[in-house]
């Protein structure tokens, strides 16, 4: 309590506007994966003497249980190559993490050295279960673009299994810009032939707030309510599958729209 000021004076400090989300994934031995991807917009972190030069960023970042204990604490000094143009580009950069199943608290902070640019955030997570033989299906990774994964062409930070895919932590796309949703099922069960059959079914509807469903998206898709609905069947022999489905947004209207997936086992029928 000597050395631990309990107030800080942040009048000082500049707000540094970046983006984050997290999504979780079955993981190893009861753990769930937790990827979190962040994204610093170039124009909230580069000062107009920075042509042609390098800045450093400090990314702090610690999962904590509810007694507060640092669970997985992680702090990397990012170099970033400043060039032109950069406006409408962003730094990004993914943190992986492993914990059991439940209540956490994740913090995250990102600052510019020698500035006083700084922002930090704190929100509860709950880390979900994906271990047992029942049905589950991922968190849904919004993405920029989802591809297979090549050796020499992938960027590693951004390969999970045999796929490819470019985060998009703002969830902002422009109008004519494809949507990527990647997810992964756990758990589907194999008929007496070793085969498994799943059906897919994902809508998409308005939330109301300056956004409606798009009337080119349902000529296309067909609509049920208020919502785009696609369903498909699936056959493999995997009892685990990763994929992903790329949405064209078509004409829709500016606001904020909801994706909600369902997958169904038929051979099982579980439902998740």
């Amino acid at each position: 309590t000597r050395e631990e000021p309990e107030r800080y004076d942040v009048s000082r400090f500049e707000p540094l506007e970046f983006y984050y989300e997290t999504v979780s994934f079955r993981g190893p031995r009861r753990l769930t994966d937790v990827q979190v991807n962040i994204s610093i917009p170039f124009e909230h972190l580069i000062l107009p003497e920075d042509a042609g030069d390098t800045v450093v960023v400090n990314r702090g970042l610690s999962l904590m249980d509810n007694q507060y204990t640092r669970v997985s604490p992680a702090q990397q000094d990012i170099r970033v190559a400043i060039s032109e143009p950069m406006w409408g580009r962003a730094v990004l950069d993914r943190v992986d993490l492993k914990a059991m199943p439940g209540e956490y608290k994740l913090a995250i902070q990102v600052g510019r050295w020698n500035t006083n640019r700084l922002q930090s955030y704190l929100q509860d997570l709950k880390i979900q279960d994906y271990s047992g033989n029942r049905l589950g299906l991922s968190d849904l990774f919004v993405a920029k673009a989802v591809s297979a994964a090549a050796e020499v062409e992938s960027d590693p930070r951004f390969v999970r299994g045999r796929w490819s895919i470019v985060p998009m932590p703002s969830h902002v796309f422009e109008a004519g810009q494809h949507v990527f949703v990647y997810f992964e099922i756990y758990s589907l069960v194999r008929d007496e032939f070793g085969s498994t059959r799943y059906d897919v079914a994902y809508e998409v509807h308005g939330t109301g707030e300056t956004g409606s469903v798009s009337p080119i998206l349902t000529r296309i898709l067909g609509r049920t309510g208020a919502a785009v609905t696609v369903r498909y069947e699936q056959t493999g022999t995997e009892a685990s599958v990763s994929d992903y489905v790329e949405l064209d947004i078509g004409e829709a209207a500016e606001g904020r729209y909801v994706v909600r997936m369902t997958v169904t086992d038929l051979i099982s029928s579980q439902e998740v």
